[in-house]
């Protein structure tokens, strides 16, 4: 599930940011797998591209900070279907003396 968010994260940076940009030219898929990488292990590292980003791209990197931060394995136990289980709790009576 992290390396789906992960590799998502630089698809939507790619998609919102490549006008006019050469990917392939420049190395950026590097720069931004490094950013979505680094956001989502919330370490606080960048190569200086993220000033440059739009405020979309920024938002996407926000949501991956949260998602890295509380944890995929969260999300998808959020994510999936909840069963209510019956429990009950354990009486007896308790002797003193």
């Amino acid at each position: 599930m992290a390396y789906i968010l992960v590799m998502a994260g630089v698809w939507f940076l790619l998609e919102l940011e490549s006008w006019g940009i050469f990917l392939y030219e420049r190395g950026i898929i590097l720069d931004y797998l490094f950013e979505v990488v680094s956001a989502f292990g919330t370490v606080g590292l960048s190569t200086g591209v993220t000033p440059k980003l739009s405020p979309w791209s920024k938002i996407v990197l926000v949501i991956v900070m949260i998602i890295g931060r509380t944890g995929p394995l969260v999300w998808a136990a959020v994510l999936t279907e909840k069963r209510q289980r019956s429990f009950y709790y354990a009486e007896e009576e308790v002797l003193i003396g």
